[in-house]
């Protein structure tokens, strides 16, 4: 018969069982320090141009690893140069006569390099350094010849099949991806080409780095209408990799010996972010929180229904409250699997109904942390996917590194096409683009401004226009913003009101009320971030960016009141021919016209 315990005698023990897997103090987990690669197929590195080339590169980024391509010359006459630059150990595949030549060489008191395969193509080796993760690198130069670049992919794709660890490659790569990535004034367009290239990247599950600086990486160095530039040089990896490193970034130097770019691959990003500047934002995993509603409740109720002040203290109750009550959902994830893996080691020993009862209640407490991290990352993902049933927290982990990494600027051009990487040169540009931009200037006034158009807005009309604001057509502009649309200054959704409009009704009503009244919109309201979303890959200045502003939910609901009033009037102010903003009219429509 199993032995039966008193239920205080259980937990004091399933305490002491699991002490040493779990504290209750905060837990600290080890990352990755910055490890630095150079990557650079620099065509020749016996010279004195190259050591001086690469002396200053490191000098200046300080790499840990070195990877350099299409050396042409053996390793044996290079040795003692790399080690007096601090390089004392590598792994190379010397070049046949003057072709090719891949060599990989690192500081061995940072990194540990194992080499586990190399050709004439690619070197694979285990990137190790003590207390962290490996992971492993394939340091590619292609060959120029499409026969030898198809081996070189065909063996890159039986590699990735059975890849177990996180995966980046890197390297000379002799193809490019897109027409973008071309710019030449011959006729030539390898389309076919291109999908190739990105079918052999697809096939091997990888995905791109990006990058930041020229955006071409190679030249033919040839002048007038013969010069033609490619990116061929990139780095790719694997979704765990990108996990294991998500504020990984490439950074493409300037060309100034041979005719490529180098590329240094950041690990932990060129910029590292400062959390005291990281503004609020409405968490939706906090809903799913039964004590969320308290919050909500005493901060509005303590500020009479003031939308503003009501914002301003549930934005400091609630931080607090994700401190001490709702906590760290990773930390939070780690700490009940290590109890339940403590109480089902019990329980193979000592049967107990208590010890049983307390495994059921933190199994359901583990499944419902495992979908508060997936609403967490679905929303910063800011996919629809969930909204279809395709709960997959991996996919939008993965999404959410991958927009983070594309959004992100590392470095920019001014307008005198000087080269700024430090966030402070950045910030300049930026101000002072947007200074002169929105600078005044005359005004001029129009005398017969009344007789520009000959559609006016009837009494009717105005009197439509000017009518008092209902609770319901509030109502009904909060339910057409998205619910998880980006959210502005105050860092509140959509969802926040569509979940606790019952509690948010008045204090929201009240104000808008207020603002059509007076005719004046609060400052605090007014308040927009602005976000700058690039028009193209791999951007290099100010006017390769789209300005986007994020204004807040009150803002949004006054807007979709005046456009919701305007909307039906238009038919009756825009000439037919116009389409721009128009319900139920098209573009084709001007086509069909013309």
């Amino acid at each position: 018969m199993a032995l039966m315990r008193p239920e205080a005698d259980d937990r004091r023990w399933i305490r002491s069982i699991v002490k040493d897997l779990v504290s209750d103090s905060p837990l600290t987990y080890l990352s990755m320090d910055l490890l630095r690669l150079l990557f650079w197929n620099c065509r020749g590195a016996g010279n004195n141009n190259f050591k001086r080339n690469l002396t200053e590169i490191i000098r200046t980024h300080k790499p840990e690893i070195l990877v350099l391509l299409e050396t042409k010359v053996s390793f044996s006459k290079m040795g003692n140069f790399f080690n007096r630059l601090g390089f004392t150990a590598s792994t190379i595949v010397d070049p046949v006569g003057r072709v090719g030549g891949i060599w990989i060489v690192w500081d061995t008191s940072q990194v540990t390099v194992r080499a586990s395969s190399a050709t004439s193509q690619a070197i694979h080796a285990t990137i190790y350094k003590a207390d962290y993760d490996e992971w492993v690198l394939a340091a590619v130069f292609a060959s120029l010849s499409p026969v030898m670049r198809d081996q070189l992919w065909d063996n890159l794709e039986d590699v990735a099949g059975t890849m177990g660890k996180p995966w980046l490659v890197a390297g000379d790569f002799n193809d490019f991806a897109s027409q973008g990535e071309r710019r030449s004034f011959t006729s030539r367009n390898p389309i076919v080409r291109n999908q190739k290239f990105l079918d052999r990247v697809n096939n091997c599950n990888l995905m791109d780095l990006g990058s930041s600086g020229p955006s071409m990486t190679w030249t033919n160095n040839r002048k007038g209408l013969a010069n033609t530039m490619e990116c061929l040089d990139r780095a790719m990896c694997k979704s765990e990799w990108r996990t294991m490193f998500p504020e990984a970034t490439v950074r493409i130097l300037p060309r100034t010996y041979s005719h490529r770019s180098p590329l240094l691959v950041y690990t932990q990003g060129i910029h590292q972010l400062n959390p005291l500047n990281r503004p609020f934002r409405f968490e939706a995993a906090w809903m799913t929180h039964p004590g969320l509603i308290d919050v909500i409740n005493s901060s509005w109720a303590s500020m009479n229904h003031n939308l503003i002040d009501s914002t301003t203290v549930f934005t400091c109750k609630v931080k607090e409250w994700n401190r001490e009550v709702f906590g760290n959902i990773f930390k939070k994830k780690r700490y009940l699997l290590a109890r339940i893996e403590g109480i089902q080691k019990c329980l193979a020993n000592n049967f107990s109904h208590s010890l049983l009862s307390l495994e059921k209640e933190l199994v359901i407490q583990y499944s419902s942390t495992l979908y508060q991290e997936e609403i967490l990352w679905f929303q910063k993902a800011r996919s629809k996917h969930i909204l279809l049933g395709d709960r997959n927290t991996r996919y939008f982990h993965i999404s959410t590194i991958a927009k983070r990494r594309k959004n992100k600027i590392n470095a920019l051009k001014d307008q005198s096409s000087n080269w700024f990487t430090d966030s402070v040169g950045i910030k300049v540009i930026f101000l002072d683009y947007f200074q002169n931009l929105f600078s005044s200037s005359p005004i001029i006034h129009l005398d017969h401004w009344n007789n520009i158009s000959h559609n006016h807005f009837t009494p009717k009309d105005n009197a439509r226009l000017t009518q008092p604001v209902s609770n319901s057509e509030i109502l009904r502009a909060v339910k057409d913003i998205g619910a998880f649309k980006a959210p502005g200054k105050d860092g509140i959704q959509a969802i926040f009101h569509h979940k606790y409009w019952h509690l948010v009704a008045q204090p929201v009503c009240d104000s808008v009320n207020n603002c059509f009244l007076s005719k004046q919109i609060p400052i605090i309201i007014n308040e927009t971030l602005i976000v700058h979303i690039p028009k193209v890959n791999n951007p290099e200045s100010i006017r390769q960016f789209r300005p986007i502003s994020l204004c807040n939910v009150s803002y949004k609901i006054i807007t979709k009141i005046k456009v919701g009033r305007i909307r039906p009037l238009l038919d009756n102010l825009v000439s037919p021919n116009q389409s721009s903003f128009i319900l139920g009219k098209s573009t084709t429509n001007n086509i069909i016209i013309t």
